[in-house]
């Protein structure tokens, strides 16, 4: 045997937790992850939160919920295949949001919800068949359908399903969902010296660790901290937030647990006390929690829908989950972010990402402009020059540059010399909406040797004068003027 060869022998992995996944990525020891509920953001995170790993939620739109939409879709999708659940929050707050709970519609499909993207290949078949028995060119029929998100497999949560009531009165009563409310937390073991922030956090964490003493090691357990830092926790300040962050992170380290915290609105837009400005403030929580994401609503810009219809905000992702690698496997992994198939990891090709609500469900999608252009109105004729702005604004007046109208003589006409020009004015023009009332007249040029149609004449002679003064002034050359009847001749 080669001195090489390692002799011990290996320890055997630890069976994955009841509902979690492998990662999409190997490493040693093995990865198992937690899926969100959201196929789309799971694509973001590489497949879903590792296990002892910690995930954010900013939502600083203040009209709108959009953290807890995506924490009821994270404590559905753990009971929904058999995990528990750990709800640490205000009392009353915390069952609305485990109540609001969607569900999987067992009658519903993976297709039969809309979930296809609205897009070029919208509604075709097989073979570039449409629902109306139309089919595209051959040469397109072959061509992969143009999707802005990604769908997922199997069941999914549908947002028409609520939880329903008697199966969630079972998951209280058997203890597979739990609460831990804020009122009986903060009333043992307070502090006199301790603000009032940190003793409603450090009660939170001593609940926490008996409830994860008598956690079930062989089932993966989902815990949720709603609205962190909010009027309810006691107002604390950064450096308490960040300590409570960290202490957390000590409790769940080893174990089948994976946490999920969203800050309230307040907290997004303005940093609390000790955090400084915005910008250092949303950095210090990407480097304290393992993902951190951030869903910027429209509800505080009433102009920003119209622009990025029909997405409802913008996602932004200011820290990816990266345990046990040294680049966040979402660089390779993610569809969405479209680093995959750039050739390099340092941000070249990255999509700009948003979110919206369907009717059945929450996706992301990556932000590309419509099929106007970005446009909300499609233009069917070019930009008037500047040019001819003049000349617009004569034929709105029935004027036609260059030719006057019957029965109105000029004051300043130049000489020509040719054979007459007759003028018809009066042609009939197609009428819009807008023409009924008022018909622009249309000018037509006819030449020597065409038939009269009886329309008015204006001819021009050569050596008349119609100025109506004498040539005390010099008047320019002649031009030369081709007869349309007779090629070969020129006159002057």
């Amino acid at each position: 045997m080669p001195s090489f060869t390692r002799r011990a022998p290996v320890a055997q992995a630890k069976p994955a937790p009841l509902g979690s996944i492998a990662s999409l990525s190997a490493t040693q020891p093995a990865l198992h992850l937690l899926p969100t509920g959201i196929p789309s953001l799971d694509d973001l995170l590489a497949g879903g939160i590792p296990l002892g790993g910690i995930f954010g939620i900013l939502a600083p739109d203040r009209h709108t919920a959009w953290s807890r939409l995506v924490s009821r879709y994270w404590i559905a999708q753990g009971l929904a295949t058999g995990q528990k659940s750990l709800v640490v929050g205000e009392g009353y707050e915390i069952r609305d949001v485990v109540g609001g709970c969607m569900w999987v519609d067992e009658r519903s499909s993976s297709t039969a919800d809309g979930s296809e993207s609205e897009g070029e290949g919208a509604g075709l078949g097989e073979g570039g068949e449409g629902k109306g028995g139309t089919k595209i060119a051959w040469r397109y029929e072959r061509m992969k359908k143009f999707q802005t998100t990604v769908k997922g497999s199997g069941r999914e949560l549908n947002l028409m399903t609520p939880i329903p009531g008697d199966l969630l009165s079972h998951l209280e009563e058997t203890g597979v969902q739990a609460y831990i409310p804020l009122e009986a937390s903060s009333q043992t073991g307070s502090s006199s010296k301790a603000s009032p922030g940190w003793t409603a956090l450090s009660s939170a964490l001593r609940d926490i660790a008996q409830a994860l003493e008598r956690h079930d090691d062989k089932a993966a357990l989902r815990l949720t901290i709603h609205d962190l830092g909010s009027v309810d926790w006691a107002s604390p300040s950064a450096p308490e937030i960040q300590r409570f962050i960290h202490a957390l992170r000590g409790l769940i380290t080893g174990r089948p647990v994976a946490v999920l915290i969203t800050l309230p609105s307040e907290l997004c837009r303005s940093p609390p006390q000790g955090a400084g400005d915005i910008a250092s403030w949303t950095e210090t929580l990407g480097w304290s929690t393992d993902a951190l994401i951030e869903l910027r609503g429209f509800g505080d810009d009433p102009t920003l829908p119209p622009l990025f219809h029909p997405l409802h905000g913008l996602l932004s992702l200011p820290s990816l989950p990266r345990t046990h690698h040294l680049l966040p496997p979402s660089y390779r992994h993610s569809s969405l972010l479209g680093l995959a198939g750039s050739g390099g990891f340092g941000g070249a090709g990255e999509n700009n990402l948003g979110f919206r609500l369907k009717r059945k469900r929450f996706v992301v999608e990556t932000v590309h402009l419509g099929i106007e252009g970005g446009t909300g109105e499609r233009r069917t004729e070019p930009k008037p020059e500047l040019g001819s702005l003049v000349g617009a604004a004569k034929s709105d007046r029935g004027e036609v540059e260059g030719v006057e109208k019957p029965g109105v003589k000029g004051v300043d006409e130049q000489e020509s010399v040719g054979q007459s020009v007759q003028v018809d004015v009066g042609a009939d023009m197609p009428k819009g909406p807008q023409e009924e009332k008022k018909r622009k007249p249309r000018a037509r040029v006819r030449f020597g040797g065409e038939e009269e149609l009886g329309a008015p004449e204006v001819s021009v002679e050569q050596g008349k004068d119609h100025h109506g003064h004498g040539h005390g002034h010099a008047h320019p050359p002649a031009r030369p003027v081709v007869r349309h009847d007779r090629p070969d001749l020129y006159e002057f």
